[in-house]
C-alpha cells in the first residue's frame, strides 16, 4: 500500500510540473496569425517539443490558447511582438510550452536570446 501511494505521488508531482522550456534553439520561420490560429514554425532542425505535443515532426509549430488571446490580450502582443522581432532579427527565442494543443506545444512565454 505504501509503494502504491508513493508512485501515485510520484505521478502527480511529474503532472503538476508540466510547464517547461524548450532548448532555446527556436529559429522563426514563418508566424501565422488567424482566428483562433497563433503562432509560429520553426524549421525540424530547431524544433523541440518538451511536452510530447506533437505525434510527427513534420508541423514543427508552437502555438498560443485561442482563450489566452481573449483574456490577455496586452500579453498575447508583446508575445507576438517578440515573435516578429525574433523573425526579422534572426535571433532565438527560447518557448515556454506548458501543455498542447491541437497537436502543438502551447505557448505560455518567450525568451529572446542573443
Amino acid at each position: 500500500m505504501n509503494k502504491l501511494i508513493v508512485c501515485l505521488m510520484l505521478l502527480f508531482t511529474a503532472v503538476a510540473q508540466g510547464a517547461n522550456w524548450t532548448n532555446g534553439n527556436q529559429l522563426v520561420d514563418a508566424t501565422i496569425w488567424r482566428p483562433g490560429y497563433h503562432g509560429f514554425y520553426v524549421k525540424a532542425e530547431n524544433y523541440h517539443d518538451p511536452e510530447g505535443c506533437s505525434k510527427s515532426g513534420l508541423r514543427n509549430l508552437y502555438l498560443f490558447d485561442p482563450s489566452f488571446d481573449a483574456t490577455d490580450s496586452i500579453t498575447i502582443d508583446r508575445l507576438y511582438s517578440m515573435i516578429l522581432t525574433a523573425q526579422t532579427s534572426g535571433k532565438k527565442l527560447h518557448v515556454f510550452v506548458d501543455g498542447c494543443i491541437s497537436g502543438a506545444p502551447r505557448i505560455s512565454g518567450l525568451q529572446m536570446n542573443q
